[in-house]
């Protein structure tokens, strides 16, 4: 296993520590495939299925697409934490 570096973090945080993978820093980066539409430029993330934009412009269509891809993250993790048995142990971790 690689080395993680794990830091307290702030009591207002649900989290109690953040991990640290020191070689690389983990991003929130998705792909974004822009097409040209009948009218509008039409984009989607092959990562994130059902993340879909659209918009006049380029700036538009990726704006668009980032709302959807965070509303589609959002639904998923609610989704499967409602699979969660209730007398599971929960906790928070943040991983940067």
């Amino acid at each position: 296993m690689e080395q993680l570096t794990k830091t307290l973090i702030p009591e207002d945080s649900e989290a109690t520590f953040t991990y640290r993978k020191q070689e690389f820093l983990v991003t929130n980066e998705f792909t974004a495939v822009i097409e040209q539409g009948e009218e509008w430029l039409v984009a989607h993330c092959p990562e994130i299925p059902g993340a879909i934009g659209q918009g006049k412009s380029r700036e538009d269509v990726l704006e668009n697409l980032a709302e959807a891809i965070l509303l589609m993250l959002e639904v998923e993790r609610e989704e499967r934490l409602r699979e969660i048995p209730i007398e599971a142990v929960r906790e928070v971790i943040v991983v940067q």
